[in-house]
């Protein structure tokens, strides 16, 4: 029989925290949405799980604190289920105010133990410290969520600062893309042809025109009055 050792790993990030969790979700049938916008004021989720019509928002923090539960109440009423994610707490017994405030809310803890067993990770979630409440009052406002979940916001990872998918991101690939694959378009081809988020093409060709003009990827032409637009040469 071989010996096991065993090492406590550190969580590197919470884009590592995020991410284990997402899996660990996807394993158990919920289909996983990193760095969720959807048009709150800039408003951004970690992590959205839908499963049939249930929304499940949670936030990630390597520490545990007033920080992450500032950014869970923010989703309260939008969300079916709302939980915060942090690594093992040692003595949670210690943080009595922050987990009254989490019951007395409805917001579930997650804490993840990772050990590394003969340099392979070994990775538990504990969910039953504090159970997230079910917020049905949230019917409506996580059935907006669930309908501006999009597959593209899937290439980006959890817990980052980075990139993330959004539907002004969406259009202004989706824009760029039509320009590259016809030079020398006018923003009218542009919106009549690429999908958009916009609530009118009118305006769409106004915004459009100026997020364009500041993008490195296009390059605008003017004669007179006519503007068309064009890759920029590498």
């Amino acid at each position: 029989m071989t010996e096991r050792t065993t090492v406590k790993s550190e969580w590197g990030s919470e884009a590592e925290l995020a991410g284990a969790l997402m899996e660990h979700l996807q394993q158990l049938g919920w289909d996983c949405y990193p760095e969720v916008a959807v048009n709150r004021g800039g408003t951004r989720a970690d992590l959205v799980a839908r499963k049939g019509p249930l929304i499940w928002v949670i936030e990630a923090k390597l520490r545990f604190g007033a920080d992450v539960l500032e950014q869970a109440r923010k989703w309260l009423g939008h969300a079916h289920y709302v939980s915060v994610l942090v690594p093992r707490i040692s003595s949670p017994q210690g943080r009595t105010v922050l987990t009254e405030w989490m019951r007395s809310n409805g917001v579930g803890l997650i804490t993840a133990d990772k050990e590394t067993w003969s340099r392979q990770p070994e990775i538990a979630f504990e969910t039953r410290l504090v159970l997230p409440k079910l917020h049905r009052c949230a019917h409506r406002k996580a059935k907006y969520i669930a309908e501006h979940l999009h597959p593209d916001m899937k290439r980006y990872a959890p817990g980052t600062n980075g990139g993330y998918s959004s539907p002004w991101r969406r259009t202004m690939d989706a824009a760029v893309q039509y320009i590259h694959l016809k030079p020398g378009c006018t923003i009218k081809e542009v919106v009549d042809n690429a999908k958009h988020h916009y609530h009118s093409d009118q305006s769409a060709r106004s915004c459009l025109l100026k997020w364009l003009e500041s993008d490195e990827r296009v390059e605008l032409k003017r004669e007179g009055r006519r503007v068309t637009l064009h890759p920029r040469a590498a």
